[in-house]
């Protein structure tokens, strides 16, 4: 089972003889946390819902590119009059400290005219929460393809900033393939171009995935279907 068209192709040019599928990420079926317990998140990190809400999820390949990010939130804030939040997508645990995007977001905020429309999530949490925190935004621009999946599972219009294939690939299932940018072509300007464009078609892109998600989301769970139906024919 493969993810992405371009791993099917690179299998079938290796001519491997096993029968070969193409599946959603399995991230497009995980169920987000309870209401409940995001609120009680957002109230323990100092989380005030305002919208516009942009949730941004930021990786470490971003780190030179503070100012371009920087301008962009202050063109949110200042001309969208949009509110921020950084929502990290990687336990501190897991990376070195001005690898952490927590790190990178303290970074960012020093750099930024308007503070107080902006909020970060420091805390720890599981992925079902952090796709429930996503999901309270109404655009998310991520640099994480699973933080990137997470957003579009619960319908959020998504713009993508891509280091590799496999974001192309996913977004293009999800329909949304044209808010794409490639980290080689970040720059301010490009970007804001793709949020202008996202924002005045919020309602139209979050149709668009209504209709696409739900299909992802049942043709990943064929997953199990087939390593079941593998296992029977291999006893």
């Amino acid at each position: 089972m493969v993810r992405e068209e371009i791993s099917r192709d690179y299998l079938l040019k290796m001519k491997i003889a096993a029968p070969i599928r193409l599946v959603p990420d399995m991230g497009f079926v995980l169920e987000p946390a309870l209401d409940h317990r995001i609120l009680e998140i957002l109230s323990n990190e100092n989380v005030e819902i305002k919208h516009p809400l942009v949730g941004i999820a930021l990786r470490d390949n971003l780190y030179k590119h503070l100012d371009v990010i920087s301008e962009v939130i202050d063109y949110l804030t200042l001309k969208m009059n949009a509110s921020i939040v950084f929502i990290p997508h990687i336990s501190s645990s897991d990376a070195f400290y001005f690898y952490d995007p927590r790190f990178i977001a303290g970074k960012i905020l020093k750099k930024i005219k308007v503070k107080r429309q902006i909020s970060l999530i420091e805390g720890e949490y599981t992925a079902e929460e952090l796709r429930g925190l996503i999901g309270k935004c109404d655009l998310f621009i991520g640099a994480y393809m699973h933080a990137n999946i997470s957003a579009l599972s619960m319908y959020i219009p998504t713009i993508a900033i891509s280091y590799s294939h496999k974001t192309d690939g996913i977004m293009n299932v999800a329909g949304l393939g044209e808010f794409v940018l490639h980290i080689n072509d970040l720059d301010a300007m490009r970007l804001i171009k793709k949020i202008e464009k996202a924002y005045r078609s919020l309602d139209r892109n979050r149709e668009v995935l209504e209709q696409k998600v739900p299909i992802l989301q049942k043709a990943a769970m064929r997953a199990g279907e087939f390593v079941k139906n593998a296992t029977k024919s291999a006893v």
